[in-house]
């Protein structure tokens, strides 16, 4: 399924608590709700109706044009009748996922807006959410595919994530009657999920099931990341497409990410992450993005060289310095202490010859003498 040239830039930030929220839809109505939740910006501080082409869902949703029109009529009527359930700390919320849906007939588009009470799960998002490319879910067939990329995703940085089977199961809104025997959900849910995932996502898995007497109880799925070719366009910073994908792991904006990667070389931009990963898996870091963000542009490498101490410090007292890439500062420092060094040769060479005139006057006044 071809899905343009822009499609690999758009990034679905969801909070994690919708993320673990029980519901189940089909395919499409996942790729739809996916999509809405691609257009929300991260500045959005209200949810507006989205505007979105009938070609644009044909593209989206691999459907044939022949009575495209009905098809898609019939799925958003289907996800408008749609409820879901998310614990709150002392309730359980019911809602819809779509507060309106219009169709604009012969015009060839439609306007979607969500559900008010999803704004503390989509907009304005400060902590516990995880975002990741609309690109790397849309390919998925299976809609527990799609599910499971999103709880493994939320712990990718981590790299583990544990699962009692019937947690996994009303999560995934699975009814207690669906896949009775575990042989069962094992080939139809996370097998087809693990095939589905290395062969077009960011992430792949492999799972240990645990066993309570004879039956498996929980499932721990152990995640590895994954560098996945994208078709298409690269985004606007015009750093190495590895170290792109590494800051978009952590969260990060393509407006921060540009900024990044034209500030910073990247063994210091790597070095960061790898600290912001360490004190995450540590259990020290609640907002994830913003934490990597504020190491980024405040260095937390703790052993630094005296070069690198002496740059921070010349930044800190230069607002020249302020948005000039490492590199180019590093150059100048070189510079400045090849200077100063030939300064300090300077005045040792003038040291030394006047020594050597005073030796010499000494010597002929006691020749005189």
């Amino acid at each position: 399924m071809s899905l343009g040239k822009t499609n690999d830039k758009l990034l679905v930030t969801k909070s994690n608590g919708l993320i673990e929220a029980s519901y189940k839809l089909t395919t499409n109505e996942q790729r739809i709700i996916l999509m809405l939740a691609a257009k929300v910006q991260p500045e959005d501080k209200e949810f507006t109706r989205y505007r979105i082409e009938v070609d644009e869902f044909v593209t989206l949703l691999g459907l044939k044009n022949k009575g495209v029109h009905n098809d898609i009529q019939e799925i958003i009527k289907g996800l408008m009748k749609k409820t879901f359930g998310i614990k709150k700390e002392k309730s359980l919320l019911y809602l819809h996922w779509l507060a309106s849906a219009e169709y604009f007939v012969g015009q060839g588009y439609m306007e979607l807006e969500f559900s008010p009470k999803l704004k503390p799960y989509l907009l304005q998002l400060k902590e516990r959410f995880t975002t990741y490319r609309l690109y790397d879910v849309m390919q998925l067939r299976s809609v527990y595919s799609i599910r499971i990329y999103e709880l493994l995703k939320q712990y990718a940085q981590i790299g583990t994530r544990f699962f009692d089977l019937a947690d996994l199961k009303f999560i995934l809104g699975i009814e207690k009657n669906e896949y009775e025997r575990y042989g069962h959900f094992k080939s139809k849910v996370l097998k087809v999920a693990q095939k589905e995932l290395a062969e077009k996502t960011d992430i792949s898995f492999d799972f240990e099931e645990i066993k309570s007497g004879r039956k498996v109880a929980k499932i721990n799925f152990i995640i590895q990341k994954r560098e996945v070719e994208v078709q298409g366009e690269l985004p606007l910073s015009e750093g190495e497409p590895g170290l792109i994908s590494r800051l978009r792991e952590f969260g990060l904006t393509e407006i921060q990410i540009d900024h990044i990667i034209k500030t910073y070389d990247e063994a210091y931009i790597l070095d960061n992450l790898t600290i912001v990963e360490r004190d995450y898996q540590s259990g020290k870091v609640k907002n994830l993005t913003g934490y990597a963000y504020k190491a980024l542009e405040q260095d937390y490498r703790k052993n630094k060289t005296s070069l690198e101490k002496k740059q921070e410090k010349g930044r800190l007292n230069n607002a020249s310095y302020i948005g000039v890439p490492e590199h180019i500062i590093e150059q100048q420092e070189r510079q400045k202490a090849m200077e100063m060094q030939k300064n300090e040769e300077n005045v040792e060479s003038i040291e030394d010859k006047r020594k050597h005139v005073e030796e010499l006057l000494v010597a002929l006044g006691e020749k005189k003498g």
